[in-house]
Parts: structure tokens; C-alpha cells; sequence
């Protein structure tokens, strides 16, 4: 996830914008500065003997992941993830999405040096909720979600969170080559390529981590994992272009209202029978709370070119430094034509043997 701060903080920046938008800038700066201000380096708590045995072996883990990127994936890191926070919470950031009652393009927020985003990120969970029933009460669809990480895109050192920490070590490891593939491509008001993009990053990184540290039996679990993950993902989008027609159509408000809760209850059920067989329960909390518009939009922002960029990274033979200048090239053409780009990469992606496709064994 992309979250960028710098712009907050030049000098002057609050007299370019509107009074209600000072105080979201304003808790932004806040937020990031007593983040920035509790870092404590990672060697220093390696170092000390009073370090939890688990915290210790995620810091290490992160350490590695964070060389490991360097030196096989190509990403650059900086200073990143060399300092660690405790924010005594389970999220960093809550994000607002919205859509309208009818759409699935979502609602768009414009930042100084920043670009457009399809998501508001809040540091209080109180903050975010409140915006979203603004947005709610003029008629949108909103979802509220809690981010554990998020990328700066190199303006300053992201250190690592104890959001991190729950995480599994081949999550982590993934998290961190997310993360970094932010610093390598950005490209601004493109919401679903940047993080289509990093998920692409994150899942060949993966792969490339586990056999290279020949842990089979995970590659084994996550392989299962991401098996799910496809399903999961496979339904929803299959909804979406099934709502995407329905919102084409010609039909008064609310013939169209009962026909897309009638498409969104399919989906529910459609996920019951098909998770019947599984070990794995993650979903069934996302299906558990409302379904709208915003909510099925942040699953296509994180999966809806991720076959696409798959296939070009295929067509690059997994040269990460080649990947990284076509996907430039190609973050680099008008919309239309990068969508259009992106939608012929895909449909090869589906004839060929993806380096990011993931079966059950």
C-alpha cells in the first residue's frame, strides 16, 4: 500500500488547499511524525538481551528478506526497515473507499505531489470512520479497512511496525518485497496498476525466497494459501463484471438496487459452497460484514493486473531489472492505451504458463 507524506510537510503547503482538507493534511503530518519519532534502531535491539526470542527472530527474518530484495529481486531499499516501532495497535492506517451506488470506478482523492488514489488513509480508526459516514450520507458505498503497512515511496526510512510481526515468515518476507516494489514504479492516479504491480513483486519474490532457502514445506502451504487466495479472488471480479453490465443497463434505481443485492447475495453463496471443502477460514470475515461497491473495489485495486504483469515478467525470462523498465514503459503510456496494454498481457497470461501461478499439490 502507498501512502505518501513528504508533501505534507513543505512549507506553505496548507494555504494551496481548503480548510476541511488542512485538517486531513494536518493529522497525516501528525501521524507520521510520532511514528517517525519512536524508531528504534533494529541492531540495537538485536543487541539487547531484554528482546523477546519472537521479536527478534522477525527482526532478523525482516533483516534478511530486506538483502534478499537487493540482491535477487533488484529492489532498492535504502534505509527502509532498518528501525522498528511499537504503535501498541493492531493497524497503522485506516483507509476509506468509496464508490457510487451504481459504479464500480471508485471515488478518487487528489494530493499536492502525490497524484489521485482511489483510497483516504487516516492514522485514527475515529477520523476514518467519521469521513466515511460523511461520504455514506451523500448516497456512496464506503468501506473502512485497517492497513498493517504501507510505503512512503522512499521520502523517508519506513521502519518496520509491530503490525508486521503476527505475520507468518514467508507473509513477512512478502510483505517487505511488497513494499519495496513501491519505490521502484508509482505511477500517479493509478490505484490498481501500482498495487496490481507490487503484488506482482511480492509473489515472484516469494517463490524466488522459498526455493532458494529450500523450504519446500512452505512453498507447499503457501502454494495451498494462495490456491484460496485465487478462488477468492476469481469470484469477486467474476461479480464485478457481472455488476459492471448490470450498471450499463437502461433500469430505474430501483429495479437495479434489488438486482445487484440479488448478484451480491449469489456471490455469498457461491463462496459458501465453495469454501465447504476448505481448511482455510480467512475469508469468511470478509463475507461476514456488508458487501457494496467500495469493498469490491479493493480487491481488484491488489489483483486486477496481476496476471498481466505476471506475463511481462514472464516475457522479461525473470530478469527483475528488465521487468522493471517495461513496466516504466508501460506505466508511462496515455490510460487508455496502458489498460488496454495491460488487458492483451492478461489474455496471454491465460495461454500460458504464468511464473506466478500457484496450484494446490
Amino acid at each position: 500500500m502507498v501512502w505518501l507524506f513528504r508533501c505534507f510537510f513543505l512549507a506553505g503547503i496548507f494555504f494551496l488547499v481548503a480548510c476541511s482538507e488542512m485538517a486531513y493534511y494536518q493529522q497525516a503530518a501528525v501521524g507520521q511524525l510520532s511514528l517517525l519519532a519512536k524508531r528504534e534502531p533494529i541492531e540495537e535491539l538485536l543487541s539487547r538481551e531484554s528482546t523477546s526470542a519472537k521479536l527478534r527472530a522477525k527482526l532478523e527474518l525482516i533483516l534478511a528478506a530486506r538483502k534478499f530484495a537487493v540482491t535477487e529481486l533488484s529492489l532498492p531499499t535504502g534505509n527502509a526497515y532498518l528501525d522498528y516501532v511499537d504503535i501498541k495497535q493492531r493497524y497503522v492506517i485506516w483507509n476509506v473507499t468509496a464508490a457510487k451506488r451504481f459504479s464500480l470506478e471508485g471515488e478518487t482523492w487528489c494530493y499536492p505531489f502525490v497524484g489521485c488514489q482511489t483510497y483516504r488513509g487516516y492514522f485514527a480508526q475515529s477520523e476514518a470512520q467519521q469521513f466515511a459516514q460523511k461520504l455514506s450520507d451523500r448516497g456512496l458505498d464506503v468501506y473502512v479497512s485497517g492497513v498493517t503497512a504501507y510505503s512512503t515511496l522512499g521520502w523517508f526510512d519506513d521502519p518496520v511496525l509491530n503490525t508486521f510481526i503476527t505475520r507468518s515468515d514467508p507473509n513477512l518476507a512478502a510483505l517487505v518485497f511488497h513494499e519495496l516494489a513501491h519505490r521502484v514504479v508509482y505511477i500517479d492516479g493509478d490505484t490498481a496498476f501500482n498495487e496490481s504491480f507490487a503484488t506482482a513483486v511480492e509473489l515472484a519474490g516469494l517463490k524466488r525466497w522459498l526455493e532458494k532457502h529450500d523450504q519446500a514445506d512452505q512453498l507447499a502451504k503457501i502454494r495451498r494459501r494462495k490456491h484460496y487466495h485465487q478462488r477468492f479472488t476469481q469470484l469477486v471480479l467474476a461479480t464485478n463484471t457481472e455488476l459492471k453490465k448490470l450498471y450499463k443497463t437502461p433500469l430505474d434505481s430501483e429495479t437495479m438496487l434489488n438486482r445487484k443485492r440479488a448478484i451480491i447475495e449469489q456471490l455469498r453463496r457461491k463462496y459458501a459452497a465453495m469454501s465447504k471443502s476448505w481448511s482455510f477460514r480467512g475469508y469468511d470475515r470478509w463475507f461476514a460484514s456488508e458487501i457494496n461497491n467500495a469493498k469490491l473495489i479493493t480487491v481488484a485495486n491488489y489483483q486486477d493486473y496481476v496476471p498481466a504483469f505476471a506475463r511481462l515478467l514472464q516475457q522479461c525470462n525473470h530478469d527483475f531489472p528488465r521487468f522493471y523498465k517495461a513496466v516504466e514503459r508501460l506505466g508511462a503510456l496515455p490510460v487508455k492505451q496502458r489498460r488496454q496494454q495491460l488487458k492483451s498481457l492478461a489474455s496471454e497470461s491465460a495461454l500460458a504458463a504464468s511464473p506466478l501461478e500457484i496450484t494446490p499439490d
